[in-house]
């Protein structure tokens, strides 16, 4: 995307904003970086019109340019990459990528569960692996 900004934009000041999703924070450190100011924004703050239900890209583009001419966008704080690394590598998040959602159906209802991602005991809900857990260490207690 710089690359084409540079190319066709070189001579101009611009301003870039777009809402935040999963995809994080890379497009926001690469266009400050380079010198361009950035909002990010969270998708529920952007001012829709009452009634205005239909998204797509292009109607989402213009609706953010006209807020942000119009200054009525506000930015979500963005952490600093420093920041940001330390919570990827933090103990309960990398437990986390361990735990796996479980849909269970019966009938017409959905359940969802969670899954310890764990090879001996693959097919178990997180509950139940920790009372097994538990009752094994009670056990070793005991003995």
């Amino acid at each position: 995307m710089l690359n084409y900004v540079r190319k066709h934009f070189s001579e101009e000041r611009l301003a870039f904003v777009y809402e935040a999703g999963p995809t994080g924070f890379g497009l926001y450190d690469e266009l400050v970086a380079a010198g361009h100011p950035c909002l990010v924004v969270a998708p529920s703050m952007v001012p829709t019109a009452p009634g205005a239900r239909v998204k797509t890209n292009r109607l989402d583009s213009r609706k953010l340019s006209t807020a942000l001419r119009g200054g009525e966008l506000k930015s979500i704080h963005v952490p600093s990459r420093k920041y940001r690394e330390l919570y990827q590598r933090h103990p309960k998040k990398v437990a986390a990528r361990k735990v796996a959602p479980v849909i269970e159906r019966s009938g017409k209802q959905f359940r969802i569960r969670r899954r310890y991602f764990c090879p001996k005991f693959f097919r178990q809900t997180f509950h139940e692996f920790a009372a097994k857990s538990i009752q094994s260490k009670l056990l070793d207690h005991w003995n």
